[in-house]
């Protein structure tokens, strides 16, 4: 089986659609009947024009539902590491024995003075 495609005048078929209508840049208008619609480009900051037939390629075109580079940093989180202290097991020595005693000596106060 084989598929053939019939180009008329070099034009592509099956592009009814504009690109405008997917454009941030594109204003586009219709009316009740499939025939009334105005397509306002605005790419052009000093004066938006009217644009006359579907359009197939444009070197402003922009996706309306992409966001910018400059909206997806305002909406990131801001996330910066906590300074903490060493991480891991302390080494044994004298220092580490000591303050396991102190420890063991605070828990047992608080558990006398939490029960009496």
């Amino acid at each position: 089986m084989s598929i053939r495609f019939k180009v008329l005048n070099g034009t592509r078929s099956g592009c009814e659609k504009s690109l405008c209508e997917h454009c941030i840049n594109g204003q586009v208008t219709e009316g009740f009947s499939g025939k009334q619609k105005l397509i306002i480009c605005t790419s052009n900051f000093e004066a938006a024009f009217r644009v006359e037939w579907p359009v197939a390629s444009c070197n402003e075109f922009r996706e309306k539902d992409s966001m910018s580079l400059t909206l997806m940093k305002e909406m990131a989180w801001h996330i910066s590491p906590r300074v903490r202290g060493k991480v891991g097991f302390t080494p044994p020595g004298p220092d580490r024995d000591q303050r396991e005693k102190e420890f063991v000596e605070d828990v047992i106060e608080v558990l006398k003075n939490g029960t009496s």
